[in-house]
């Protein structure tokens, strides 16, 4: 399983948590710049758009791979989401 292959993937900016207006954003585009929360079945994390940070949540529904997502977006600080996409998700006997 790659992480496009995860329901709700691509993420989209949490409007409550982002405090200016964003407008319209390509969310790939969006440069991974930290993760913020990692929760039950979400990973809150923040994207760098015209140097301005954007926050995201991703649902994730098997819990399984909630820390395995966090983690991948950890190691790719400073990609973009899209650039990430293929990335496989490991499976249980396998690191993140």
């Amino acid at each position: 399983m790659q992480m496009m292959d995860l329901p709700g993937w691509m993420p989209k900016p949490v409007r409550q948590l982002n405090s200016l207006r964003i407008g319209a954003i390509d969310p790939g585009r969006g440069k991974i710049q930290s993760v913020v929360r990692v929760k039950e079945d979400r990973v809150v994390f923040t994207c760098v758009f015209n140097n301005r940070p954007v926050y995201f949540e991703l649902h994730v529904e098997d819990k399984t791979f909630v820390e395995k997502v966090a983690e991948i977006l950890k190691k790719n600080r400073g990609k973009t989401l899209i650039s990430i996409s293929t990335i496989e998700l490991p499976s249980d006997e396998e690191a993140a």
